[in-house]
């Protein structure tokens, strides 16, 4: 099927690329917190429901123009009769999320400096979350609900935590049997146990992989103290590493062994190796993401980790768990505030965390943090399902290979979803990935 008379050298959405582009959606990045470790302890020597959350440069002055912009965008993408049907159709759905997301945004915005309506901005901050980034689902939670009841079986049980392993009990008795199957993926190499905790060693093994792969305009830059994951930058072709204070502060489960940082090594570049092939591609529009593409992306990622460190779970368990009790799909759908949420997770990470030397608050904190993102906490329900959306992916992805192993060849050919029927047919039509 001849698709277009394009030059081979032209991309299929050549002259859209680059105007949606340059339309920011900020999603999560104008989500980032002001003063969070004072924040932290605030909320943990008092009793208020949620956090006194504030962020960077949540306001953005630019809302009206941007949807102008990509109505204009739409328009002009309709009325061309040189782009294809099935690219338009991807540039619409597309300009459809970022609609959503930069609303997303507004609404976290409206809810942070209201002092009425907030149930409504809440309301309307979950139904956009839950649109763009996909909804909690109740299997999920419950298979998340059976690993880690499991763990906390073998888990040490002291005095000082008894009463917080029968509460757990108590949340995961009620929950169903999941219809998902259990992962177990043994470790494909050694793991000699060494801990490393210096930049250099690591930036020098991302840069042999760079070398390796030909990445020679990538580097590596110092993060901020505070920030102990690593973060990809397409923009500007940078990954951003933790500084020596957040390397050593990274809890017991994510320290950094030589295997381990074989297989978050991996996990980075398969964020970066989907960009550069989707923007050398015959659709650019595959280096940014297809709309909805990042459960499919972190699916992609966790799973490459995984088959390097091996896995006895799926990834994101403890933070689905989480997301689940927010919502109250322990307990007939009454939600929870950040506190309940909280209190709940603190149970589970002083069982897990029994035998080291971690602040057990402090892990509660942060995944609650992390799931209760552009919202005050106060609301019971209201909260980010970005992250959540990391476990359906690695679920999916599994199931993916498990039946069809043919598509490890084609994973990285951009940020698309392999799970997601309406990319793989685009895709297939584009003549940019055969039928599998």
């Amino acid at each position: 099927m001849n698709l277009t008379n394009q030059t081979p050298s032209e991309a299929f959405d050549e002259k859209w690329f680059e105007r949606l582009h340059k339309i920011q959606d900020g999603v999560p990045a104008r989500f980032t917190l002001y003063d969070y470790n004072s924040t932290r302890e605030a909320f943990l020597n008092g009793t208020g429901v949620g956090p006194d959350f504030k962020y960077h440069n949540i306001e953005d002055s630019n809302f009206s123009y941007k949807l102008d912009t990509l109505e204009q965008l739409r328009s002009d993408i309709a009325s061309c009769s040189d782009t294809i049907p099935i690219v338009k159709n991807l540039y619409f759905k597309k300009i459809d999320e970022k609609v959503m997301l930069i609303n997303l945004v507004r609404n976290s915005a409206l809810l942070i400096s209201a002092e009425n309506d907030k149930q409504k901005y809440a309301e309307s901050f979950t139904e956009l979350s839950n649109e763009v980034f996909g909804k909690i689902k109740p299997d999920t939670f419950y298979h998340s609900c059976t690993v880690l009841a499991e763990r906390l079986t073998i888990a040490p049980l002291s005095i000082r935590n008894k009463e917080a392993y029968y509460r757990l009990r108590s949340i995961f008795d009620t929950v169903p049997a999941s219809t998902i199957n259990n992962l177990n993926i043994r470790p494909s190499i050694p793991d000699e146990g060494n801990l490393v905790t210096d930049r250099n060693e690591i930036k020098k093994r991302f840069y042999e992989a760079f070398e390796k792969l030909g990445l020679t305009q990538w580097r590596l830059v110092d993060g901020h103290k505070s920030r102990s994951n690593f973060v990809v930058k397409t923009n500007t072709k940078r990954v951003i590493i933790p500084n020596d204070t957040a390397l050593s502060s990274r809890r017991a489960e994510s320290v950094l062994t030589s295997r381990n940082i074989d297989a978050l090594i991996t996990h980075e570049l398969t964020h970066i190796l989907r960009y550069e092939n989707g923007l050398s591609s015959k659709l650019k529009l595959l280096s940014v993401g297809l709309h909805a593409y990042l459960k499919g992306e972190e699916g992609v990622a966790t799973y490459r980790e995984q088959l390097v460190k091996g896995a006895n779970d799926y990834s994101n368990g403890k933070s689905y768990f989480a997301a689940g009790i927010a919502m109250g799909l322990d307990r007939g759908g009454i939600p929870r505030t950040f506190r309940e949420v909280f209190e709940i997770m603190l149970d589970f990470y002083t069982i897990y965390f029994s035998n080291e030397k971690v602040n057990a608050k402090n892990v509660a904190f942060g995944v609650c943090a992390h799931l209760f993102k552009g919202t005050d906490g106060k609301i019971p329900g209201a909260f980010l399902t970005l992250q959540c959306s990391y476990r359906d992916g690695n679920i999916a992805v599994h199931s993916l290979l498990k039946n069809n192993h043919e598509w490890l060849k084609y994973l990285l050919v951009g940020k698309f979803d392999p799970t997601n029927q309406l990319h793989t047919t685009a895709m297939i039509e584009l003549g940019i990935i055969p039928n599998l």
